[in-house]
Parts: C-alpha cells; sequence; structure tokens
C-alpha cells in the first residue's frame, strides 16, 4: 500500500483493530455454533438492545450537540426509528427474526460487495485485496441465501451464519496480520 494510501484509509496505522474485529467475529460464529438453538433468539434480543440503545443516544446526541438543522433532524429520525424498531423486536421477536434474517441478508451482500470493490480499487499488498475480495465474496454468496430462502431453516441459517463468521474472523486475522507485516516492512 502506498504512503498516500495508507493515510487515507488509515488501514496500516489500524492492523490491530482489524485483528480484534477478526477475533470478535470469530467468536460470534463459534457461538452460533455451540447454541444454534438459542441463537437466533439471542441475536435477536442483542439486535433489539442495540438499536435501541443506539436510538436513544442519536437522540441525546441530537440534542446535546451544536449541530445543523438538517443533521439534527437526521439524528431525531434516526433515534425514533432505532426505539421503534428496538421495541418491536422485544414485543415481537418471532416477526423480528425474520426480518433479522432478511437484515443479516442484505447487510452481507452489501457488504460483501463492498469488500469486493474495495479489493479490485486498494493499493493494499495483494494478498491482502485477495483475502478482501474472498471475505466479499463469501459475504455476497451467504447474503443472496439469506435473501432467497428466510424461512427454509432458521438453524440453517445460524449454522451458515456461524459458519461464515468463522472463516471470515480468520480472514480479518490474517488480514490484520498481513498488514502489521507490510507496516513493519516485513512483507
Amino acid at each position: 500500500m502506498s504512503e498516500a494510501a495508507a493515510r487515507v484509509f488509515g488501514i496500516q496505522e489500524n492492523w490491530w483493530q482489524i485483528i480484534v474485529r477478526g477475533i470478535i467475529t470469530f467468536l460470534f460464529g463459534l457461538l452460533l455454533l455451540v447454541w444454534p438453538g438459542a441463537s437466533l433468539f439471542i441475536l435477536t434480543i442483542f439486535f433489539g438492545v442495540f438499536v435501541l440503545l443506539d436510538g436513544i443516544f442519536s437522540l441525546v446526541h441530537a440534542a446535546k450537540h451544536k449541530l445543523g438543522a438538517g443533521t439534527r433532524t437526521w439524528l431525531i429520525i434516526r433515534g425514533i426509528v432505532g426505539i421503534i424498531v428496538g421495541l418491536i423486536t422485544f414485543i415481537w421477536p418471532a416477526i423480528t427474526e425474520v426480518v433479522l434474517i432478511l437484515l443479516i441478508g442484505a447487510w452481507a451482500l452489501v457488504a460483501g460487495i463492498f469488500e469486493i470493490i474495495f479489493a479490485a480499487t486498494s493499493k493494499a499488498p495483494g494478498s491482502a485485496r485477495w483475502l478482501f475480495a474472498i471475505s466479499g465474496v463469501l459475504s455476497v454468496i451467504l447474503g443472496i441465501l439469506l435473501l432467497a430462502r428466510p424461512i427454509a431453516g432458521l438453524l440453517a441459517i445460524i449454522w451458515a451464519i456461524g459458519a461464515f463468521a468463522i472463516v471470515m474472523g480468520i480472514l480479518l486475522i490474517i488480514v490484520g496480520a498481513r498488514l502489521r507485516c507490510s507496516k513493519a516492512g516485513n512483507i
């Protein structure tokens, strides 16, 4: 990666964040495989807590900080939507599970596309670009599968997400280690 690209993306300086993200992703995948029956419900509850807290913090941020009217409006809308989605998650967890699977599928598809684009346009070392491309392709495949058959087998989907997370976590750990080595001049 060129010095200019490294400054723009901040990737080499933050190699450790990629490794931490990889470890967390790997552990998340392992937990899904160890407890598949409870994983979807727990994932749904965590999602509900996350969006509820995100909504509250967005409203607090909009109220406390001097922002332009447009920025404040979007933060208020985001906060209200987050609180509503969080409450819906707790009131109707079964419906939220199906919607959550669809959201995860959409996220995996979009994230995968962006990882492929990043791999194609990045000036990162070749091995790092290929690993980003592979993880992007895996994300796209997972996204398509989740969007095409959300109810076909929630347990199978949990296993697919778990396996995906384990592979993604390993790939991120490798990418972070490679970036650390390239920053140190070892590659």
